[in-house]
């Protein structure tokens, strides 16, 4: 029960959705104690200048995407358009509308007006993998991305998601994005995430002047309200267990997992987006923790030729 009591204090003492972080260099509070600044979803967004980008999310209906959709429309006043091919939402908790339409699906013209394009679909977690052949898993997780990335033209950005547990193996050391990945410990589910990476790698090398520009986030766990939200993963679950058993259910007690606020990851992707239409070859604000390669010196500031290809660790 003390294992109980210690989930129930820390899920109390997690930030909600939208009501500020206290950080400072990436932590809870200044280096002599005291509490800064409370981060606000509206800080998710920077000015760079020119019009507000137009945004597709595939995936819009989910955990992240429809928090998402929110923070990029109603705080960063941008033009979002929402997709997802089975959407769980309806109002009133479906705040802004979603196109039931699959990556796929989406018309060429339409396609080609966004300035960026925010990638959270096909099947997301271990449990979802584990229901599906190697072959659909396959399917869903690299092929669909990657028919969409090949549709899309250099002038446009596509923002895909990954998995922190691509650096399985690592235990409590801190992995950087060139970690050697060691392929043999992954199961179906990062398996597919990391031939995911791959696959827009290749595209990026073979198409170096007609493909996107592709950014990799590799991200663990991530913890925060949203409309879509999903209680089968992470503290949720194992709050479940705990108030139902009276015991936590954890497989793989020795893995260290990774864990992000959804707030974060959202201001992650919108500075990704801003940054990216700047020119900056930068890599995105520290939302968590990602390799010192990755993070700009003062001298690295002057606009340059952002890399067509880039992952980075939240």
């Amino acid at each position: 029960m003390r294992d109980v009591a210690l989930l129930l204090a820390l899920l109390r003492a997690a930030p909600a959705a939208g009501k500020g972080l206290h950080e400072h260099d990436g932590g809870a509070g200044g280096r002599d104690g005291r509490r800064t600044k409370p981060w606000r979803a509206s800080e998710a967004c920077v000015a760079t200048g020119g019009a507000a980008p137009s945004v597709a999310i595939i995936g819009a209906g989910g955990n992240i995407g429809s928090r998402l959709h929110e923070v990029l429309s109603a705080n960063c006043g941008w033009k979002v358009t929402g997709y997802d091919r089975e959407p769980r939402l309806s109002p009133p908790r479906a705040k802004y509308p979603i196109t039931p339409m699959s990556a796929a699906s989406i018309p060429a013209a339409e396609l080609a007006a966004y300035d960026a394009v925010v990638y959270l679909g096909g099947l997301t977690g271990r449990a979802a993998c584990d229901r599906h052949t190697r072959e659909q898993t396959l399917s869903e997780n690299v092929d669909d991305p990657l028919a969409l990335a090949s549709r899309m033209g250099p002038s446009q950005l596509l923002v895909f998601a990954s998995t922190s547990a691509i650096t399985e193996g690592s235990g409590q050391r801190s992995a950087r994005e060139d970690t050697a990945v060691r392929t043999e410990l992954l199961d179906s589910y990062s398996s597919s995430m990391h031939q995911r990476e791959a696959a827009m790698r290749q595209l990026a090398a073979s198409k170096p002047a007609g493909a996107p520009q592709l950014v990799g986030l590799r991200f663990g766990t991530v913890i925060g309200v949203s409309p879509g939200q999903r209680v089968d993963l992470g503290p949720p679950a194992m709050l479940k267990s705990a108030y139902t058993t009276g015991v936590l259910k954890v497989a793989h007690p020795e893995t260290s997992r990774a864990f992000l606020w959804l707030e974060d990851l959202c201001r992650g992707i919108s500075r990704t987006i801003e940054l990216r239409r700047g020119g900056a070859a930068i890599a995105p604000p520290a939302t968590a923790h990602h390799s010192k390669r990755s993070a700009p010196s003062s001298s690295s500031m002057a606009p340059a030729a952002p890399p067509p290809f880039a992952i980075y660790h939240l």
